[in-house]
């Protein structure tokens, strides 16, 4: 077994590809980075639903009554007039460009009155009386609750100047697709073995005086190793470009989320980047071990793919209960679920992936034991 694990790695290595894989990794992290180094005040996405909720605030005002109803569904005018003054505080401190703390105190002051009368009862609508998802200013009223406590300042959605820690992990929420990152990993996982049938490497090891199984397992060993090596080599050179404009920072910048769509919890940024490096290690092993499976079933490395990129784009859409793996292919969505149902709590995708990577890897070695070729 070590003779062979040292055959696979110098084969591994003879052939270019890895790096090729390791700089279209490094590129697909790296790139939402540039984005960043121009400078912008970063409340572009939000001033526009400020704007529509101070103008809904202006046309509810005629017909607001005077007192609260029953039920609080409706806000009286006394409501409405403190909401336009908080909402006009703040607009004008985005556009003078106050300080990051002046603007997170008003922020805050905003959702954390939004927040008591949507737990009031109150029903938020735009200007057109269309009803308006008021999960994001629960979720920001939580961040900046701990923010505040801690006298840290609130880095809105299109912030430019992040932290090393933070950018990382916005870039990982927000700045790759999923779909991308899993076509990636299926691809990178199938070339190893598809490379051996086109070079005709098969036909030589079928002569080697071991079992296939055994080979089968060095080639899953060596391409996870070298895998998991180059991921974290990539993860830390992500760091670089916001390291170098606005320093490492506080790795426990909260980051908001809803299983349920209604109670709200919060995730440090170190940790959701921790858990999500965790993730793509165990995606790894997964599609390594769903392509060695399938190309024990099927001959034809080109039907391979094609069913690889099939649970790339509908795996994550699958319903098929909490410890199926469908659901932990997109680990953005799985690490900050927004109402999403059927999935276990944060942090159990990796332990799941991995856990169904050893099932089927196991299984495809003892087919392959069995058969007696690979």
């Amino acid at each position: 077994m070590k003779r062979q694990l040292y055959f696979e790695r110098l084969r591994y290595f003879h052939d270019w590809g890895w790096l090729g894989f390791a700089l279209v990794f490094a590129l697909l992290l790296m790139w939402p980075n540039t984005a960043r180094l121009a400078p912008s005040s970063g409340y572009d996405a939000e001033m526009p639903a400020l704007q529509e909720l101070m103008k809904a605030d202006t046309k509810q005002q005629e017909k607001a009554p005077a007192k609260a109803d029953a039920k609080g569904a409706r806000p009286t005018q006394e409501d409405l007039r403190k909401e336009q003054d908080q909402l006009y505080d703040l607009t004008a401190a985005i556009e003078n460009q106050a300080s990051p703390w002046r603007l997170t105190q008003l922020m805050y002051r905003l959702r954390r009155s939004m927040v008591a009368q949507i737990n009031a009862g109150r029903v938020y609508v735009d200007s057109g009386g269309t009803p308006m998802d008021v999960l994001p200013a629960r979720e920001d009223a939580a961040v900046l609750k701990i923010l505040v406590r801690r006298h840290q300042v609130f880095m809105p959605a299109a912030a430019t100047n992040l932290p090393a820690s933070l950018a990382l992990a916005r870039t990982l929420q927000r700045g790759v697709p999923a779909l991308w990152l899993l076509l990636f990993i299926a691809v990178w996982s199938s070339y190893y073995l598809i490379w051996d049938k086109r070079s005709r490497v098969g036909e030589f090891t079928a002569l080697v005086p071991l079992r296939q199984g055994t080979i089968l397992l060095a080639k899953q060993v060596v391409f996870w190793v070298i895998a998991s090596a180059t991921t974290i080599t990539v993860f830390a050179l992500a760091l670089v470009i916001p390291v170098l404009t606005s320093g490492v920072g506080d790795a426990r910048y909260p980051l908001a989320f809803s299983p349920t769509g209604q109670a709200i919890q919060v995730m440090t940024a170190g940790r959701f980047v921790l858990l999500f490096l965790l993730s793509i290690l165990a995606l790894l092993a997964f599609m390594a071990a769903v392509n060695s499976l399938l190309q024990q079933l099927i001959g034809n490395y080109f039907v391979v793919l094609l069913l690889l990129m099939a649970l790339c784009v509908a795996g994550p859409t699958l319903q098929l209960g909490s410890f199926a793996p469908f659901a932990y292919l997109d680990p953005a969505a799985t690490l900050l679920p927004q109402g999403n149902s059927g999935i276990l709590t944060p942090g159990w995708g990796p332990v799941i992936l991995a856990g169904w990577a050893a099932l089927l890897g196991t299984v495809s070695l003892i087919v392959a034991a069995r058969r007696q070729r690979l």
